[in-house]
Order: structure tokens, then C-alpha cells, then sequence
């Protein structure tokens, strides 16, 4: 799996889902936000497929939010990974996660939004996935690009 590759060697789902997992911003602007970024150049099985550098934005608080980027060679996004995480109560959580794969020219090629909730008891614990939308794959390729502008300087 390539996106949990790029996340891995970094750190060392369609419309939503659910009504619940609509409160998780994960394609949500950056606005000014404040986090911990990482630029590294890729493991070779990305160079091999393109890669130059992958960006990694880690932002915490009242909710958890992991950003990464693996750029082309002109340091367009290629990949997108987003996870955020909001506590809703203290026995429920709530998640999304978004992989997008873009071509060259920023179109995208794939990618699937997923969301789920969980915490106790079990009978709380829901899991969704669907194909990343047209919309949602602009609002991700735009925020990729943000995370580079942010990190990248």
C-alpha cells in the first residue's frame, strides 16, 4: 500500500459517509494553523515511481490532524493522505481519512474517503468507505498544495 508507505517512512473515503463523521473537517483549509512539519526525500520505491520529497504536517489539539504529501518532480502533489480525529465524548471518537492519487496536471486519478467512529460500547463503532468525489478531489488537491506552501519555504 503506497499511502501508508509514504506516512511509514516518514514518521520513523465518495461523499461522507455518515452524518456523524461530517463534523470531522478532514479536507478542511489550513486557515492559521499552527503544526509540526517534516520534508524528506521518499524511499526508493517512490523515487523509482516519480517522487521528490514528501511533506508531512502533524497538527494537534482539540482534534488530531496528519497531513502528508508525496511531490513530483515539478513539486506538484502527486499523493495526499489526511486523517483527522475529533473527540466527540470521552468514550467516542470520531475519524477521517482521505488518500487521493493525482496526474501531472492536478486531475484525480483515485482515491477514497473513509470514516468511522469508535469507543465504547462496540455497538457505537461504525466504519464507512466511498470513492473520493470529484469536489472532494479538488478540496483535497488544493489542500495538498497548502501543506507544501506551509511546510515547504
Amino acid at each position: 500500500m503506497l499511502p501508508m508507505l509514504l506516512v511509514a517512512a516518514m514518521i520513523g473515503g465518495g461523499a461522507r459517509a455518515s452524518a456523524q463523521a461530517a463534523r470531522v473537517p478532514v479536507l478542511a483549509p489550513l486557515g492559521a494553523t499552527r503544526g509540526t512539519c517534516k520534508v524528506t526525500a521518499p524511499p526508493a520505491a517512490l523515487r523509482n515511481q516519480g517522487v521528490s520529497q514528501m511533506v508531512l504536517l502533524m497538527i494537534s489539539g482539540d482534534s488530531a490532524r496528519l497531513l502528508s504529501v508525496a511531490t513530483g518532480l515539478r513539486g506538484q502533489p502527486v499523493m495526499f493522505n489526511a486523517w483527522h480525529t475529533i473527540r466527540v465524548t470521552t468514550r467516542l471518537t470520531e475519524s477521517e481519512k482521505v488518500f487521493a492519487h493525482f496526474a501531472p496536471d492536478g486531475r484525480l486519478e483515485s482515491g477514497t474517503r473513509r470514516s468511522s467512529t469508535g469507543g465504547l460500547p462496540s455497538r457505537l463503532r461504525e466504519e464507512h468507505s466511498a470513492a473520493l468525489s470529484g469536489p472532494d478531489g479538488i478540496a483535497a488537491y488544493a489542500l495538498a498544495k497548502s501543506v507544501v506552501a506551509f511546510c515547504v519555504r
